[in-house]
């Protein structure tokens, strides 16, 4: 194919050049609005031009047909891509689809088809017969000015979505505008020119240098001057040392312009910022049509997390909207701290736990949950046992670490879901949330006793803890997270009264209304002096003579509203009062008084026991009033029994047992109460200065005579076997309590026990009725033999 070249030829391979060349720069030009579809625009421009050139250059008819017909291949594809760009370019991407995109391309096709077929081709265009002329002449058919139309329309719909989009954004786009309209204009007018014929684009057509001149300004003029015509307007308040990332939008909220510190807080380079939008790049959303926003989000940059304040202001020009200023504020160490205030204030400083107000927060929630689903959920109220006597001697520092490894050792026995908070002091209150029977929490709060009876390895010595849990459950003690609370406190009271380290389940008709403890503590402050209190006794038999040979005293308050209040409904409250101690002693010469009281003719063989309150210590002070109570009331010092409770005892080291020693010097009886409720080793009864040793009610309530069989259970029998004879072996007297049905008795009197105490014999009463009951017996009673067996019954 022979080819001749000339100035027309060049210049339109010059503009296809040109056009293509740009088209490269744009698809190449990362965050360009709308490059897509304007690269596509400029490529299907310089396929028409160059197309064109070779159809000017071509020599014979044939090759000019052909060329000519090829350049048809630009021109169909130009006008679905202005509209595609278009549409990117005015924030109307979501119209962009392949059914709108077939639909404009339905035409061209046609037109392509019938150019490809010479048969056809004239009714689009065709040669005239004739040689041919350096610029031809070409017959328009029928179709072409279909596609004409067509092409002007689609070209015109898209020139009107851009113009109209940026005059109602902004005045500030005027001049994008008319650059925009003036450069689609001088495309068409010489299009249009070149079709009907005027005389002086006869010899060339100037549609493709249009169009070359066109996407130079489109580049140009729009999206380089475009773009940035907002910055002017922000630039007063855009400084490029501002610490603060400054993001400036267009009104569609795409990134037209940013400074450095915004590049670090996105953590990317501006090419692949400009003309995104920033909803993309910050994971959310923000208001199309806002004049003023602040809010806060969190970004991830690399490794990194911040958390930014967001304020968003509007742009205006001239009154009208033209975009946004988006500044983002690093806030990230104001909120650490107020992360670090906020846990301040809802955990305990020294072991990290939750504490009071953030317990009774997940509290409220739980229960009205368990409301709604119908569920149980349970409250523990744990207090440690001793933890003063440890904190006190060994000091602060030794007792914040023991919290943590009590902490530690806690959190082993609970669930994810379960929340343990500690309430002050040595006291920890833990929340059992969806719990299927009442038992589960029994056993969570046997796990933790369990757990804790292992000795703490602390400053190279063995630290043994115990602990008095109150169970509560919701919703059948209560379903109110505050009374809950207060009921398993009240049942931790009960069991620190009962022995300490054990668990107690709350009792919803117990006296101690949490409503009322405040007064009923300072009712009890005054009881001593209204001569409230008063003793009941309960009388000890011998279970050989079955006479009586002691009588225990038990302290009881008649308060003046309440009526008679036992033991284990004042004493736990009068330990936290700190008003034990006074009782204790009141109780002691009370005691002491009674028994040596003329009037009511206590032989002098007979003896009284008394009970020590577990916190109470063996010290000075209580050898120095126990010796002036035993001065006053005249009571010799062997008619007096000191019980000890057995949990008082564990744990303890070998300074204990020196102190009772010195408290023996006195010459008063010691006995070791409830044993088998405890942990007492067999190396601790071996060491102590005991004189009696009273065997736990828990044993006895076992022991029952099958009416069929006439016989017991064997393994029951086993045990208390088993501490008679150790107690025997080690010299001490036996006492058996809680003694209720004959049954028992015939049991105990076969296994060699002493001394009896229980309901089956009398409940505690007044001291003249109990003396009156039962007659006196010297044997066991005798102070010579306390410690040492009593002679086998018979």
């Amino acid at each position: 194919m022979a080819f001749g070249w000339s100035p027309p030829v060049a210049i339109m391979l010059l503009s296809g050049l040109v056009s293509g060349l740009s088209a490269l720069y744009l698809w190449l030009r990362a965050g360009a609005v709308g490059r897509t579809g304007l690269a596509a625009v400029l490529a299907a421009a310089a396929a028409w031009s160059l197309a064109y050139g070779m159809e000017l250059a071509a020599m014979t008819p044939r090759g000019r047909e052909s060329w000519g017909a090829a350049k048809y291949v630009g021109v169909c594809v130009l006008p679905t891509a202005w509209l595609v760009f278009a549409l990117q370019y005015t924030g109307r991407e979501r119209w962009i689809s392949r059914r709108l995109v077939g639909l404009t391309l339905v035409l061209p096709l046609i037109v392509l088809g019938l150019l490809a077929a010479p048969g056809t081709r004239e009714m689009v265009r065709s040669y005239p017969p004739g040689p041919l002329k350096p610029f031809p002449t070409v017959a328009l058919g029928p179709v072409f000015w279909v596609f004409f139309a067509y092409s002007a329309a689609v070209a015109a719909v898209g020139t009107c979505l851009l113009v109209l989009t940026l005059l109602r954004i902004s005045s500030a786009y005027r001049r994008q505008s008319w650059v925009l309209v003036s450069a689609i204009t001088l495309v068409w007018a010489a299009n249009i020119a070149t079709n009907v014929g005027v005389s002086a684009f006869r010899r060339v057509d100037p549609t493709p240098i249009a169009l070359a001149v066109a996407g130079v300004v489109l580049i140009w003029g729009v999206f380089r001057f475009g773009l940035l015509d907002l910055v002017p307007v922000a630039r007063t308040t855009l400084v490029e040392t501002m610490k603060d990332a400054v993001l400036v939008l267009d009104a569609h909220h795409r990134v037209v312009d940013l400074n450095p510190a915004a590049r670090l807080a996105l953590g990317r380079p501006a090419p692949e910022v400009l003309g995104r939008r920033v909803e993309e790049l910050l994971g959310q959303e923000l208001p199309a049509r806002t004049t003023h926003l602040r809010q806060e989000l969190s970004l991830t940059t690399g490794r990194d997390a911040h958390d930014f304040e967001v304020v968003l202001s509007a742009l205006e020009d001239r009154g009208a909207p033209a975009g946004h200023l988006l500044v983002l504020r690093d806030v990230t160490d104001r909120k650490v701290a107020e992360r670090r205030l906020d846990h301040l204030a809802h955990h305990d400083l020294v072991t990290g736990l939750p504490n009071r107000t953030l317990f009774f927060d997940r509290l409220t929630q739980a229960v009205a949950r368990a409301g709604r689903c119908g569920s149980q959920l349970a409250v523990l109220f744990l207090d440690l046992d001793r933890f003063k006597l440890i904190n006190d001697s060994l000091g602060h520092d030794v007792g914040d670490r023991l919290l943590l490894a009590v902490t530690d050792r806690l959190q082993q026995c609970l669930r994810g879901e379960d929340t343990l908070a500690r309430f002050g002091g040595d006291e920890f209150s833990v929340l059992l949330p969806d719990m299927a029977q009442p038992d589960e929490a029994a056993a969570v709060a046997a796990r933790m006793l369990s757990s804790l009876s292992r000795p703490f390895p602390l400053n190279g010595r063995e630290l043994t803890v115990t602990a008095s849990v109150g169970l509560a459950v919701c919703p059948r003690d209560d379903t109110d997270g505050r009374r809950l609370v207060a009921r398993a406190g009240e049942a931790m009271h009960v069991a620190k009264a009962r022995g300490r380290n054990r668990v107690e389940c709350a009792n919803p008709r117990s006296g101690l209304d949490p409503g009322l403890i405040l007064g009923l503590e300072a009712d009890l402050r005054q009881a001593v002096q209204r001569r409230e209190l008063f003793l009941g006794y309960q009388p000890l038999v011998s279970l050989g003579s079955g006479r009586l040979v002691g009588v225990e005293a038990l302290v009881r308050w008649s308060h003046p509203r309440r009526g008679v209040l036992a033991p284990t409904e004042f004493l736990p409250l009068a330990e936290e009062a700190g008003l034990i101690n006074g009782i204790d002693d009141w109780v002691m010469g009370e005691a002491c008084r009674d028994v040596q009281s003329p009037e009511l003719a206590v032989p002098a063989d007979a003896f009284v026991a008394v009970n020590l309150s577990p916190t109470r210590q063996v010290d000075a002070d209580l050898r120095g009033r126990l010796t002036g109570t035993l001065a006053a009331t005249g009571l010799p010092p062997f008619r007096l029994l000191l019980e000890l409770n057995e949990r008082a005892v564990t744990g303890e080291g070998g300074s204990f047992a020196a102190d009772l020693e010195a408290l023996k010097t006195t010459g008063v009886l010691l006995a070791l109460d409830d044993f088998g409720a405890g942990r007492t080793s067999l190396g601790q009864l071996r060491t102590l200065p005991l004189d009696v040793l009273k065997i736990d009610r828990s044993f006895i309530s076992r022991l029952r005579v099958d009416a069929d069989a006439d016989a017991v259970s064997e393994g029951d029998v086993t045990i208390v076997a088993a501490i008679v004879g150790l107690a025997h072996a080690l010299g001490l007297t036996v006492v058996a309590e809680g003694i209720e049905r004959w049954d028992q008795l015939q049991v105990l009197r076969r296994l060699d026990c002493d001394i009896g105490q229980g309901f089956l014999f009398s409940p505690a009463g007044p001291l003249p009725r109990v003396l009156a009951r039962h007659a006196m017996s010297t044997g066991i009673a005798r102070p010579t033999v306390i410690g040492q067996r009593a002679p086998a019954p018979g």
